[in-house]
């Protein structure tokens, strides 16, 4: 009875190393993973063909962006170019608006002249227009009178004045 004691002892350390060993191996299997990153993985990942793949991938990825680079500061380029181009058409229109803003000054400063002008001509013209109008009552009334033509001539003199 001892001997399937002992027996059965051995074989439950059997056992345990053969779980101990299965599981070590596991560990070592997925320590063993390969990957392309030399800086992950286990000590004996690594690939230099995967490196190699990683690394032209790397370089054109870099490539790549030195050509984004190289076209966005193109565009700033074209951009900025069109900035200074505006305003310096903005500059110019500002001066052409402040020099016809200074000329509508004028021309308004101008035409309230001529419309005082116009007022007072026309008040001038009113009162002539009266004036005649009595002389030509006066020139009437004188030669419809029975004024001797010595007394008309010096009326008429008169009037002219």
């Amino acid at each position: 009875m001892n001997s399937g004691l002992l027996y059965n002892r051995a074989e439950k350390e059997i056992m345990k190393t053969a779980a101990l060993v299965t599981v070590c191996l596991i560990l070592l299997a997925a320590g063993c993973a390969t990957t392309d990153d030399p800086g992950k993985g286990g000590l004996f990942s690594y690939s230099p063909d995967a490196y190699e793949k990683r690394r032209v991938a790397r370089e054109a990825r870099l490539a790549e962006l030195h050509r984004e680079q190289e076209a966005e500061k193109n565009q700033r380029s074209k951009l900025q170019a069109g900035a200074a181009g505006k305003r310096e058409k903005h500059a110019a229109l500002s001066g052409q608006l402040r020099a016809l803003d200074g000329e509508c000054s004028a021309l308004r400063r101008q035409l309230s002249g001529y419309q005082a002008r116009n007022a007072a001509q026309e008040a001038a013209l009113r009162d002539l227009r009266q004036k005649q109008a009595a002389l030509q009552d006066k020139v009437r009334t004188t030669d419809g009178s029975s004024m001797t033509d010595e007394q008309k001539a010096a009326e008429a003199e008169k009037l002219r004045r």
